[in-house]
């Protein structure tokens, strides 16, 4: 049996999950903001057992410290494992500019 490995989803990435829910809650209505979180928290549930499911990202300098990318719809999780945990760190919207984004974020986020 494979491991199994702890899921820890970093409060930037809960802000980032609720600002997703209450968009497809504005826009599209409350079935819409359930479907996409159930989908980004089931996804996120699968790193558990396969903690390098996710893409490499592009972006050099995210690479270079480990950061991985899972793709979900039109979302991009961005992660890393270390040891026996998987740290969420911020869930963008994937066709944005988010090496950009995540370069700009305040230190200690």
């Amino acid at each position: 049996m494979e491991p199994k490995f702890d899921l820890r989803i970093l409060t930037s990435a809960q802000y980032d999950l609720e600002r997703i829910a209450l968009l497809h809650f504005s826009y599209v209505g409350p079935e819409s903001a359930r479907k996409i979180t159930n989908a980004l928290y089931d996804a996120m549930e699968h790193l558990c057992r396969f903690p390098d499911m996710g893409v490499v990202l592009p972006d050099k300098s995210l690479q270079s410290l480990g950061y991985r990318g899972l793709i979900v719809g039109h979302y991009l999780c961005v992660y890393r494992h270390i040891e026996t945990t998987v740290f969420v760190y911020r869930v963008f919207n994937a066709r944005s500019d988010y090496p950009q984004l995540w370069r700009t974020l305040p230190k200690g986020k």
